[in-house]
């Protein structure tokens, strides 16, 4: 899937990775800011279920589903995986392993 980015989309989705792009836990409104970058995207393997207070560590998560990327074969039934975003460097690692299926102005 090839997604183009609408001007908003790009300065909010460039705002969260690239310049937050490092691997410290994220407070509330960092972790909110990230949850609606995704979101926005609209990409069909990853969703968004909301921002959680981890409580062990005193931080903030992003809760998202997604599928695995896979090469060259489609799942025969649909398998989500759960996923705890704990920094903007994670969304990029996890973005950057899947393909992206973005495509950058």
């Amino acid at each position: 899937m090839q997604r183009v980015f609408e001007h908003g989309e790009y300065e909010s989705f460039r705002k969260v990775c690239s310049l937050n792009a490092r691997n410290e836990p994220m407070d509330k409104d960092e972790a909110e800011r990230l949850a609606r970058a995704i979101r926005m995207l609209h990409m069909d393997w990853i969703k968004v279920g909301g921002v959680a207070f981890n409580s062990i560590t005193d931080t903030y998560e992003v809760q998202c589903e997604y599928q695995q990327a896979y090469q060259g074969q489609t799942p025969s039934r649909e398998s989500w995986t759960t996923l705890q975003i704990k920094s903007p460097r994670q969304w990029i690692d996890v973005l950057t392993q899947h393909g992206g299926g973005l495509e950058l102005p």
